[in-house]
């Protein structure tokens, strides 16, 4: 069970660094902004082109100051702009009453990929980790989800997790949404 439990460790570690080596490698590096929107109350990140500061002079601004906190968590999730990170930590308080400790929940990520090559390694990713795909469409969309049983931190954790491997390889996540069981 250790020897498992270590592989598999070890694979999702060669997993990300291989993930991470393919975006440094590419020849047109692409950033990905992440912006919230509320869409019946479920967070929502899209990415976007970044415009180059010279095409808007609005984008002089200085932007907002964030926590240490989040900070330090966009340290560990380099591909969430700070943001998302922020508006996912204060639905924290909401997670911790509406599911408590030891409950049994599913959570669900709505997310799409333009490139079908992104979509492909995401869905290997995702299968190493029990997550189940319930809804594909032909535009590269899916709907996947996973049973959890929840601890302190653990739902926010899924959804830095998914939402940060999604980025990383040019999806866009489009939101989560939990269910009792």
């Amino acid at each position: 069970m250790k020897k498992g439990l270590l592989f598999g460790l070890l694979a999702a570690a060669g997993g990300a660094a291989y993930l991470l080596s393919k975006a440094a490698n590419k020849k047109e590096e692409e950033k990905t902004i992440i912006t919230l929107s509320n869409d019946e109350d479920e967070s929502t990140a899209q990415p976007q082109e970044e415009k180059p500061a010279e095409a808007e002079p609005e984008a002089l601004e200085e932007e907002p100051q964030y926590s240490r906190e989040v900070q330090e968590i966009n340290l560990m999730y380099p591909y969430l702009k700070p943001a998302f990170i922020s508006a996912c930590l204060k639905e924290q308080l909401d997670f911790d009453q509406n599911y408590p400790e030891g409950s049994l929940i599913t959570i669900y990520h709505d997310i799409s990929f333009p490139a079908v090559e992104d979509l492909i390694t995401f869905v290997r990713i995702i299968k190493e980790h029990d997550y189940q795909i319930n809804e594909a469409d032909g535009d590269q969309s899916l709907t996947i989800s996973k049973d959890l049983i929840v601890e302190k931190g653990k739902i926010l954790s899924d959804i830095l997790n998914v939402s940060n491997q999604v980025c990383c390889l040019n999806g866009q996540y489009h939101a989560y949404r939990l269910e009792s069981k």
